[in-house]
Order: C-alpha cells, then sequence, then structure tokens
C-alpha cells in the first residue's frame, strides 16, 4: 500500500521569491533613512526648543525674575536676568546647539515675572527658524506650535 498524503515542510518557491521581493522592498524604503538623519536632528531641535521655550516661561512665573531665552547662529540658551544660566531639570545647563544644516534667527525672548513675554506684537511667529511653526503669544506667554 502507498502513502497518499505526504508530511514533506519547507517553503515553495513561490513563496520565497515573495519573501524575497518584500524584503527588497523595505530595504530600499528603511535604508536610506537610517543613514540621512539631518531630518531627525532638525526635528529634535525644533522639539527641544519648543520646550526650552515652555521651561523659561514656568521658570519666570516660578522664580519671580526675567527669564531670557537667547537664540544664535549656533543654537539656544536659557539665562536669568542676572545673566547666570538656567539649570536643566535633567541637570547641566540649558545649552543646545543647531544641527549643521539649519540657518537660525538670532533673537532674545524675555519672559516676566507674570509669565508675559516681552515682544512688541500680540504675537510673535516662526521663532528660531524661518518656518518653524513656532507661535509666541505675548500677554500669556503661551508657545504653540
Amino acid at each position: 500500500m502507498t502513502r497518499l498524503a505526504s508530511k514533506q515542510r519547507g517553503f515553495t518557491l513561490v513563496e520565497l521569491v515573495v519573501v524575497i521581493v518584500v524584503l527588497g522592498i523595505l530595504a530600499a524604503v528603511a535604508a536610506p533613512r537610517f543613514f540621512d538623519l539631518d531630518f531627525y536632528k532638525q526635528r529634535a531641535f525644533h522639539s527641544e526648543l519648543v520646550s526650552a521655550l515652555r521651561y523659561a516661561h514656568k521658570k519666570a512665573v516660578a522664580c519671580g525674575a526675567e527669564v531670557r531665552v537667547v537664540i544664535g547662529s549656533g543654537g539656544f540658551a536659557l539665562t536669568l536676568d542676572d545673566g547666570t544660566f538656567v539649570v536643566h531639570p535633567s541637570g547641566g545647563d540649558f545649552v543646545n546647539a543647531k544641527p549643521a544644516p539649519m540657518a537660525l534667527t538670532a533673537e532674545t525672548l524675555v519672559f516676566d515675572a507674570l509669565g508675559r513675554a516681552l515682544v512688541a506684537a500680540p504675537k510673535k511667529e516662526n521663532i528660531g527658524y524661518a518656518g518653524s511653526g513656532i507661535t509666541l503669544w505675548r500677554e500669556t506667554g503661551c508657545v504653540t506650535q
């Protein structure tokens, strides 16, 4: 008597080709993202700038003193009105360098003891660099993005 059903294990040629094609597509799409980190560095700098502005607002209210956010061509820093650097909540100074391809707009933003931003217009847009989408509202000191 012969066996009709065989218990062979393995993959068919079609299955192997489909898996190789899918892996090739994934490699073609994902590999360039691992080697070009400029986009991620710029996004991280944007998030850190927004975070620093919000922290400066809160620090000014908590300390009852002016806090300055100085944005220069090399990055940004937070200082109190007497010139001392604001300590980052995780330790160290609140100083951050920008990624290489970004062109920052040099400006100084000041939050008073009530949390208000000392700017001329009711709101200041595109803080830090052109097209940043970061907006600072004068009366409340609120930072939006």
